[in-house]
């Protein structure tokens, strides 16, 4: 790059000229970003949430137990976990058919295939409180999401049932309790019923007198008293018996204490002691039994246990001092009911029987409704308020598009500090400043740059076709002899007025052009500055001094011997060799393109002819002096199109014996030191260098060209596209 401060011209000029080094470098990260997200593209994860809503209990018992049971922990955070708990995991496994209807939940908790399954399930569950709300959102995360919405829905759903089971487990266990005792009872009711029946009939009795009918009446009254008297004391001391046990181990379940006055104390502590106990078997879900909070609640369980064995006695002595005084009536009542007849007396004992089973029968019956009442009053602390949708878009989809983005803005920006870099390592000259200020010489012309495309449109458009068919035209050297109002002619009689001047200055006639290596247009500058010379009516000679690779003979459409290596050798005499605008019209270029073409009359061509095997002798020997003075007499100006200097020393050789050197170069594809290195080598034979021809000038190279970024028709006259549009019609 050149050391010069750099303005956003020139920034912009380094990126038009690295412009395939910036898309190349954007192109292949992004397609490479694409293809690796497509390749690391994960499995879509699809998410359905459902929430449901905490409340307490809001009939009066549940309200009262509220009043007077303390929790030290936070209910919602505790339902959170127990949501995620095994038994409610374990009949989600059912629903979703991953864990068998007929496994028991102790086969389950046996089994680590099924725990297996049961931990996946709760990996794919998230719990949390939704802000300040006693609302708990359940989410579910599944590569299916049908999976995913029936995860959250179910595990609401049992979730839902198991507090509602465990919230009403002792009115479940004591409807069956009753219902067990309604079957007993009222067989034995069938029974009595059905003795008092065949006693009648067989004795003939119909019924007893009113004294025995009062006698019985308060027998049954009594005994039935003292039954339900001594029921209630053997129910308040099993219940002291099982307390005192202390059973609060998890694998043990708290025993239950059955009440009907839901307003007593032991009701209350009863709940109490229920509802600690169902809070220790939450924490043991998710820890040991030697854990602080764990500790805790087993101390506040043996408070209550103590507070309701102290009730349960001051109980248990009452109903004791009421069962002696029944005792006592009872055996009074006895006396007097065994002196009764034996007919009347069987007859009593039978009619109480059954009295007694129909008393104790009502009695169940009527508990059985309380109790299915409670039972229809369910405590349903948990509702579902949102379910689960289906979810079609994963949360986690692959952003293929935006990867591939971001790697093209990536890409774009690595190209631009490659193209810098890049620009930085160019040892080629940009600037005429740059060119002329390295080698001290100074820039005769600039030729820009054409598409041959263009060219050729325009060629097949407006010549003729012997012009157009002929396979020389390949290289399109003499494109710009056919346009004369092109930027290319204009850039070609820029040249010539500067090589005029430089000639004019230094008395120089003949001219050497060369180049630093190969390809950098020194034969099509040649021909395209003979023809501008000699349109100003100078005569030119162009010579074809190239003895190794000859190309003007092809480019003119001419024969190339006899030529100067003939004159050379001794072969021929040089006129002979001269080939002149007859030449030109007898040759590939045809009649109408050469006649109508201004000048061409004035130029000469001598071409290589035979190729030697030594050239550089050839061009070495003392015979090249004398044609080089002959011609200086002869024409105006005399070109030479020579081999390139650095690869061959043809040109150096010859350099040293014309008045003038001109050195072509292509910018941007010759290095600075290689430039160099043909000035020193052409004036170390003390050759005089005119100047350097800067070629195929693009306008991305160097802020000096910008004009030369015009399309190439643009140029073109209304008469020049009047003419090519009539013969395309034509």
């Amino acid at each position: 790059m050149s050391q010069y401060e750099l303005t956003l011209r020139d920034y912009w000029r380094v990126i038009r000229k690295r412009k395939s080094v910036i898309i190349l470098t954007t192109v292949v990260l992004a397609a490479s970003t694409y293809v690796i997200s497509e390749l690391r593209k994960p499995q879509p994860l699809y998410q359905a949430t459902s929430q449901v809503k905490i409340e307490q209990t809001s009939n009066m018992a549940g309200l009262f137990v509220e009043m007077f049971t303390f929790s030290g922990g936070d209910n919602l955070a505790t339902q959170t976990r127990i949501i995620k708990s095994f038994p409610v995991m374990e009949q989600v496994g059912k629903r979703l058919g991953v864990i068998p209807q007929t496994v028991s939940s102790e086969e389950v908790n046996k089994s680590d295939k099924w725990l297996d399954i049961i931990s996946g399930i709760q990996d794919k569950i998230d719990t949390q409180q939704v802000e300040k709300t006693n609302i708990i959102e359940i989410t579910s995360t599944s590569s299916n999401p049908e999976e995913a919405q029936k995860i959250a829905n179910w595990t609401a759903e049992e979730f839902r049932a198991f507090n509602i089971f465990n919230k009403n487990k002792q009115v479940l266990e004591a409807r069956k309790f009753i219902e067990q005792q309604l079957v007993t009872v009222g067989d034995r009711l069938k029974d009595a019923e059905e003795s008092l029946k065949l006693f009648k009939e067989s004795s003939g009795l119909m019924a007893l007198s009113e004294e025995v009918s009062t006698s019985i009446k308060n027998l049954v009254d009594v005994e039935s008293e003292y039954r339900q008297t001594m029921e209630v004391k053997n129910e308040i001391q099993s219940q002291i018996e099982a307390v005192k046990q202390k059973r609060v181990a998890a694998e043990k379940p708290t025993p239950r204490i059955f009440t009907d006055k839901e307003l007593s104390l032991t009701f209350k502590l009863n709940s109490d002691l229920l509802n600690l106990q169902l809070k220790r078997d939450n924490l043991l879900l998710n820890n040991f039994p030697e854990h602080p909070l764990v500790k805790d609640v087993d101390a506040q369980i043996e408070n209550v246990r103590s507070e309701l064995l102290r009730d349960l006695d001051a109980k248990l002595k009452t109903y004791q001092s009421r069962e002696d005084s029944l005792a006592l009536d009872y055996y009074k009542l006895r006396q007097q009911y065994q002196k009764l007849p034996d007919k009347a007396l069987t007859m009593a004992r039978l009619q109480r029987e059954v009295t007694v089973n129909e008393e104790l029968f009502s009695l169940l019956k009527s508990k059985h409704q309380e109790v299915l009442i409670k039972e229809s009053e369910k405590i349903e602390e948990v509702s579902l308020v949102k379910p689960a949708l289906y979810v079609s878009v994963p949360i986690n989809p692959p952003q293929t598009t935006r990867k591939t983005l971001v790697g093209a803005v990536i890409g774009f920006m690595l190209g631009l500090v490659l193209s810098f870099v890049s620009e930085s390592f160019d040892t080629s000259i940009g600037t005429i400043e740059d060119v002329e200020s390295y080698l001290e010489l100074p820039v005769l012309g600039v030729i820009p740059y054409f598409e041959s495309k263009a060219v050729k449109k325009y060629l097949t458009d407006s010549a003729s076709k012997h012009f157009q068919n002929h396979e020389h035209l390949s290289s399109y050297h003499l494109a710009l002899h056919f346009m004369p109002k092109s930027p290319l002619v204009e850039s070609y009689r820029s040249l010539r007025t500067s090589v005029q001047f430089a000639a004019l200055k230094s008395n120089a006639k003949v001219l050497l052009l060369t180049s630093t290596s190969l390809r950098e247009g020194k034969t099509s500058t040649a021909i395209n500055l003979a023809i501008t010379l000699s349109q100003t009516g100078k005569r030119v000679l162009l010579v074809d001094a190239d003895l190794r690779k000859p190309t003007i003979h092809h480019i003119l459409g001419i024969e190339k011997s006899p030529g100067l290596s003939d004159i050379l050798i001794g072969h021929v005499q040089w006129e002979t060799c001269v080939q002149t605008i007859t030449d030109l019209l007898l040759g590939n270029l045809g009649f109408e393109n050469i006649i109508t073409s201004p000048g061409v009359d004035n130029i000469h061509i001598i071409t290589c002819g035979t190729l030697p095997q030594n050239p550089s002798e050839f061009l070495n020997s003392e015979q090249i002096e004398d044609l080089i003075a002959i011609w200086k007499s002869h024409y105006d100006y005399v070109l030479f199109d020579t081999p390139p200097t650095l690869p061959i020393t043809d040109a150096v050789i010859l350099s040293s014996k014309v008045d003038g050197v001109i050195i072509v170069y292509q910018v941007s594809k010759i290095a600075r030191t290689a430039l160099k290195r043909t000035k020193l080598l052409l004036e170390s034979v003390h050759a005089k260098v005119l100047g350097v021809v800067l070629n195929s000038i693009r306008a991305e190279v160097s802020p000096d060209f910008f004009q030369f970024s015009y399309n190439l028709y643009r140029y073109y006259g209304h008469e020049d596209q009047a003419k090519i549009k009539a013969k395309g019609k034509q």
